[in-house]
Order: structure tokens, then C-alpha cells, then sequence
């Protein structure tokens, strides 16, 4: 009898684990994936509405992620670009994360998460969105990438939906207002 070949398949509550984490320890998680694509400026937003928090983002000018690697970036539950070099691409800084999971942090804070993507490529700018969401943690979309005639290259990470309005992201916990952008980097 031949032997079988099956691919082991990763579940909802498996991924669900990796989502839990304190507030600021995932916004710190998002603010070292910027650093890891070289970025010199981060800012940190929280934007509120009349009900409380509607969103939180994360905003850098590092050098974005190409269209055509999104798919086994985000689609990979371990197996990082990170672990095979140890220092980032452009400036040789150390590298933070290296475990490929880091990405599910996001979802410690609302439902859903869009990466607003700008890279550059021989074609000029190019922009594109990879979107989750929290009740389908194994659904990844990635958008059809677009020219952009201007900008920086770089991510912003837009949380929506999110789950409380943290006190622990409020001025007196952190020390700066968050809601105008953070010190820059």
C-alpha cells in the first residue's frame, strides 16, 4: 500500500491563541514590524467618534511589502523572512520579530485589520490592501495592486471594530497623546 501524503491544517482556535495579547503589547508588536521594514517614521492614531474609539492605525515610511510576496507573507503561520537573515534589508538594523505570528497581534485590539500597502517597483509606485478579520481568521484578501502617482512608500495598519475603547492607549497611561500621532522615530 502506497504511503499518504496530507498537509497538516492550521484551525481558527489555534490562530485565535495567537491574537490574545495586552493592548500595548500588540500596538508594540505593529511598531516593530515598521521598524523591521526599515522605517524612520512611525505614528500611532487613535481616532474617536461621538461613541468612543472607532479606530486605531499604524502608520511608516518603511519600504512596504511587493505585491507578488503578500501571498506567503501573510498566508504562512510561521516560516518568517525574518529568521533567515537577522538584520532588515535596506539599513542592517537588528531585526525584532522572527516568528511569522506577529501579524494576528492586530486582532487583540478590534475585528478587523486592512494593511494599506505602498511599495516601489520597476514599475514606479505601486499600492494595494490585504484585509482580515477577526471571525475568519483564516481568510486572508489581498487587492489588485494599483499605480500611484505619489507618496512614500510604507504600510498603514488600519484596526476597525475594536473591542473597548483601552484605557491603557490613553495619555495618562502611555505619556504622549496617541490621537495626534506619536513622537516621530
Amino acid at each position: 500500500m502506497p504511503t499518504e501524503r496530507h498537509r497538516i491544517e492550521i484551525q481558527e482556535d489555534l490562530i485565535g491563541r495567537l491574537s490574545k495579547a495586552q493592548p500595548i503589547q500588540a500596538l508594540a508588536e505593529l511598531i516593530w514590524n515598521s521598524l523591521d521594514a526599515d522605517a524612520t517614521r512611525v505614528a500611532v492614531r487613535l481616532e474617536h467618534g461621538d461613541l468612543g474609539l472607532n479606530a486605531i492605525s499604524v502608520s511608516d515610511n518603511g519600504h512596504g511589502i511587493p505585491h507578488e510576496e503578500a501571498r506567503d507573507l501573510f498566508t504562512r503561520l510561521g516560516g518568517s523572512w525574518k529568521s533567515a537573515g537577522g538584520k532588515t534589508r535596506l539599513n542592517g538594523r537588528f531585526l525584532h520579530g522572527h516568528e511569522g505570528r506577529g501579524r494576528f497581534k492586530v486582532f487583540a485590539l478590534g475585528r478587523v485589520a486592512d494593511w494599506k500597502i505602498k511599495y516601489a517597483n520597476s514599475k514606479g509606485l505601486r499600492s494595494y490592501t490585504v484585509s482580515m478579520i477577526e471571525s475568519n481568521l483564516r481568510e486572508v484578501r489581498i487587492g489588485s495592486e494599483t499605480t500611484v502617482s505619489s507618496g512614500d512608500t510604507g504600510v498603514e495598519v488600519v484596526i476597525t471594530e475594536p473591542h473597548k475603547d483601552f484605557t491603557s492607549l490613553k495619555y495618562e497611561q502611555v505619556g504622549y497623546p496617541l490621537d495626534s500621532g506619536s513622537p516621530k522615530m
